[in-house]
């Protein structure tokens, strides 16, 4: 069991989008997507959340998309995905009314966006079957006013204090802040005038703080949210969706790490997902330099992944080769003091054109149909960074579960994949090491015995894994393989 929180409004203006009901379902001859009327951003540029009630039918899930437009009316870059999608609702709750909200903080704004537009899309990629439809009703947009804090994940160095800056709302002119300790004792109350608050600590630890607005007369009115916890379970078919509870928030916790502390050893690490600030507002994450600095204020930026580079996207064509995003990622690390023999790049996703299943919504996933063209791409990469260490050939190859990462192909195929990505690199660079994309434990034992069965580990100097220190089942399935 997961939950999964969706961060804090405090609403201020909300515009009904629908008030009829609308049937959506990704099936061939009916209608997946529903589109909302065109909103002005306000010149705040407040945070937004999109409210909506509905009907399931069946299997079917929801997603949220908000389109950014310039001043006329173009739109600006890819559609931002708001998270968390409304995933498969669980079998006793079909036909009954539910909710569903998703929110986006002021960051997801391109400079350059004016207005927006927001859609609702049927999206069953999992095919699984039955009654697909979902009836969606009274969705509405609101924008809300909050103060959020300046480091991404609210960790902060002893050195520099903890800092935080509001949206205001109209007629408010500062904002105060009393901070608790972790047992509810008041450490300091501090009142800002403007969007800016800063809190410099004695000691360090976990706070939190309860803020206030402030008007010119003096008039204190407290800043509070909503939190929505949803409650999931994963299965091979998907994630379903269990409840939704909503809880409202007036405090926010925030960190502040020991001034001095030692740097954790390069054998710790921390997953960068490697984007340029534009991709980064698309797909809801932080930029390289916001993650880089909340590894740092942990301590932790002494080994990172790179997860990951997609070949889809640095690949369009055949043969033409856009390193753009790998250059940008390299810059990052180089900025933040990590050095090419401290990072572990990891690479996968089948270009369309080259897909198993180019129809597919998720064709990246599919095998090569031509893994020499993997086999290039692997070589070409490796010519361009020579000083590259670790490379990470794909991600979670699980069949057995119904890994996203290799749908609908063996461990045949893989081995396969390995051995051309393997060449390719060593013919570039005898000296890279190459990762076997990380496994699991559970269901991959099957998958990793197999793997070795078939000779596999020709193909790779190291295993990586993504179930923490528990290595004694992969210590079996290795002496039974021996």
């Amino acid at each position: 069991m997961k939950r999964l929180a969706c961060a804090l409004s405090f609403v201020m203006l909300c515009m009904v989008a629908l008030a009829e009901p609308v049937e959506l379902s990704d099936k061939p001859g009916m209608n997946p997507t529903w589109w909302s009327q065109t909103y002005a951003i306000p010149s705040s540029r407040p945070g937004l959340e999109v409210h909506f009630e509905y009907i399931c039918h069946g299997p079917q899930q929801a997603f949220v998309f908000l389109q950014f437009l310039d001043k006329d009316g173009k739109k600006i870059g890819e559609d931002f995905l708001m998270r968390p999608p409304l995933h498969y609702p669980v079998e006793d709750t079909w036909g009954k009314k539910d909710f569903h909200a998703v929110q986006a903080l002021p960051q997801v704004y391109p400079e350059k966006a004016v207005s927006l537009r927001y859609r609702i899309s049927a999206i069953n990629d999992r095919k699984i079957q039955g009654d697909s439809r979902i009836t969606i009703l009274n969705s509405k947009l609101s924008w809300f006013y909050f103060v959020f804090p300046d480091n991404y994940g609210g960790i902060f160095e002893y050195e520099t204090g903890a800092s935080f800056t509001a949206v205001l709302p109209e007629g408010k002119t500062g904002i105060r802040g009393e901070v608790f300790d972790l047992d509810g004792k008041p450490v300091a109350t501090i009142d800002a005038k403007g969007a800016k608050w800063k809190f410099c600590p004695t000691l360090p630890g976990f706070y939190q703080a309860k803020f206030s607005w402030l008007d010119a007369s003096g008039k204190v009115e407290p800043v509070v949210g909503n939190l929505y916890i949803c409650d999931f379970r994963h299965e091979s078919r998907g994630i379903f969706r269990k409840t939704k509870m909503v809880y409202t928030r007036d405090r926010i916790g925030f960190g502040i790490t020991p001034a001095g502390s030692k740097r954790v050893p390069n054998m710790f690490g921390y997953n960068i997902s490697p984007k340029t600030v534009e991709n980064a507002l698309s797909y809801g994450t932080p930029t390289m330099d916001q993650q880089f600095a909340l590894i740092r204020a942990l301590h932790m930026d002494q080994f990172v992944r790179f997860h990951w580079f997609r070949w889809d996207d640095i690949e369009r064509e055949p043969g033409k080769y856009d390193w753009r995003i790998v250059d940008e990622a390299i810059a990052a690390a180089k900025r933040n003091g990590l050095p090419m023999k401290n990072i572990l790049f990891n690479t996968l996703g089948t270009p369309r054109w080259n897909s198993m299943s180019p129809k597919d919504s998720q064709y990246q996933y599919y095998s090569p149909k031509d893994l020499k063209a993997w086999h290039n791409y692997i070589n070409a990469f490796v010519k361009r960074y020579p000083e590259m260490a670790l490379l990470e050939l794909w991600n979670e190859p699980n069949v057995r579960g119904g890994s996203i990462f290799w749908k609908e192909s063996t461990v045949d195929r893989f081995v396969e994949l390995m051995k051309e990505g393997y060449t390719g690199a060593k013919e570039a660079n005898p000296n890279v090491s190459i990762v076997l994309g990380g496994l699991g434990g559970g269901p991959y034992m099957n998958f990793y015995d197999e793997f070795l069965q078939k000779g596999g580990q020709q193909y790779l100097d190291v295993v990586e894994t993504h179930c923490g220190l528990l290595l004694t089942p992969y210590r079996i399935v290795e002496q039974k393989n021996k």
